[in-house]
């Protein structure tokens, strides 16, 4: 999920995501960013739409999603086309 979630969030103009695509370097959790879009507005936005997401604890932070065996595929394109609305916003 995490892997369908990267793919998605890779191929959204106005986003640019910071976990390496190749899973031997990343693992579960997305770091991505919208252009012009605070990563806490980015988290809140997503609330709205009763999306989980987070941001990262670190000096430069990023807005975060994580899929798991939890999630469906559903869920994943779901997430993925919230970011994509707030993308073309």
């Amino acid at each position: 999920m995490n892997q369908r979630c990267k793919e998605g969030l890779g191929a959204i103009r106005g986003v640019k995501l910071r976990t390496p695509r190749d899973p031997a370097l990343s693992a579960g959790v997305n770091c991505f960013e919208v252009e012009g879009v605070k990563p806490d507005d980015v988290v809140g936005r997503l609330l709205e739409r009763r999306i989980v997401a987070s941001t990262s604890p670190y000096a430069i932070s990023y807005a975060r999603l994580s899929a798991g065996l939890m999630n469906t595929p559903e869920e994943v394109d779901k997430a993925v086309a919230a970011v994509r609305a707030l993308a073309a916003a």
